[in-house]
C-alpha cells in the first residue's frame, strides 16, 4: 500500500518498551499489504479513527491511526490483540 507514515517518537519509543512492537515493523507490513483495515469500534471517544491489523512474529498486532490527508496515517499506539489472534479469517501472510 502507498501510504506515508508518521508518528510521535516518544510514544514508539514507549510502545516499544512496553510491549515490545516497534513501529516501523507495523509500516512494513502495511507497506507490503499484509495487513486489515478495521474501524476502532469505540467511535464516541476514538472518532473517525481506525486500525491497522497486522500479523508480527505470528501474532496479531493492532495498531490504531489516524488518516491525515489522502495518503498519510498517524499511528497512535499498537498493541496485541487475542481477539484477531484467535481469529482464523484473519491470516495476512
Amino acid at each position: 500500500m502507498d501510504i506515508d507514515f508518521e508518528w510521535d517518537p516518544k510514544k514508539a519509543e514507549k510502545v516499544l518498551t512496553e510491549r515490545g512492537i516497534r513501529f516501523e515493523d507495523v509500516k512494513s507490513e502495511v507497506r507490503a499489504d499484509r495487513f486489515m483495515d478495521v474501524k476502532v469500534k469505540n467511535q464516541k471517544d476514538h472518532p473517525d479513527q481506525k486500525m491497522f491489523v497486522v500479523r508480527i512474529e505470528n501474532y496479531a498486532i493492532c495498531a490504531p491511526y489516524v488518516k491525515v490527508g489522502v495518503k498519510r496515517a498517524r499511528l497512535v499506539t499498537a498493541f496485541k490483540s487475542r481477539i484477531f489472534n484467535k481469529d482464523k479469517e484473519f491470516d495476512n501472510g
